[in-house]
């Protein structure tokens, strides 16, 4: 299903998300993603690494996988922690550019998804948020859309500088391009596992999520025929 009628003067269309902006600060684009090389599997855990303890970077020197999402150069963790903690304020397409966030991402991380409030402090991280307001908490098999856990992903093509083409599990890349969206469940636990040394690795695990979106807390486009990584869409038309 691809369209439909809606009454006498309005068409609905129905298909892969191409285009999102936040509205209730919670919705909006993270930081992080996934390339589009990457196999994805809905219900399947799945780990995003934000630290590493010789700063090595899991995709490149100094880079852990954080996303500037707006192309600029600035902003550093602060940018990240907001965008991560409140979803990305502006509209991000399909085809939209986005460069890397280098450095060490835990502090930010863990204070945008993780930290729990002090007593009679109001919640503020995503995890917060859910223990606060849903008893028992979501599950990938019982979970409210609109939960601050339940995340929207950017999945990106990578671009490198010419001379490193040959080197991409080497090297960050030059730029990234937006191909499209997926949902992603947070778990509530955050993640340290060991590296081969017996080093910490610090992660992010959860399970992606095939998804129609409700049309409460997000504004979107869709295109029937885009790219279709999971988070589809119905939007009326004149």
């Amino acid at each position: 299903l691809t369209s439909g009628n809606v009454g006498a003067s309005a068409t609905a269309i129905y298909g892969p998300m191409t285009s999102v902006k936040g509205l209730n600060g919670i919705a909006g684009v993270v930081p992080f993603g996934v390339n589009e090389n990457q196999e994805l599997e809905c219900s399947k855990k799945t780990e995003f690494k934000v630290y590493k303890h010789d700063g090595s970077g899991e995709y490149g020197p100094g880079w852990f996988g954080a996303l500037d999402l707006d192309g600029e150069e600035g902003g550093g963790a602060n940018d990240y922690c907001d965008w991560l903690k409140e979803g990305y304020p502006d509209y991000l397409h399909v085809g939209d550019r986005m460069i890397t966030e280098n450095g060490n991402m835990k502090g930010p991380t863990d204070e945008a998804l993780f930290d729990l409030p002090k007593k009679g402090d109001d919640p503020e991280s995503r995890v917060a948020k859910c223990l606060a307001e849903h008893d028992p908490p979501c599950t990938i098999d019982n979970y409210e859309p609109t939960c601050s856990r339940v995340i929207i992903v950017p999945i990106y093509e990578a671009f490198y500088d010419e001379k490193d083409k040959d080197k991409d599990k080497e090297k960050r890349p030059e730029y990234m391009i937006i191909k499209g969206f997926e949902l992603f469940l947070l778990d509530i636990d955050k993640t340290t596992r060991k590296d081969d040394d017996g080093k910490d690795i610090a992660c992010v695990t959860g399970q992606f999520i095939d998804y129609t979106v409700p049309l409460e807390g997000i504004d979107f486009e869709v295109d029937p025929d885009g790219p279709d990584y999971g988070l589809r869409a119905a939007r009326l038309i004149k």
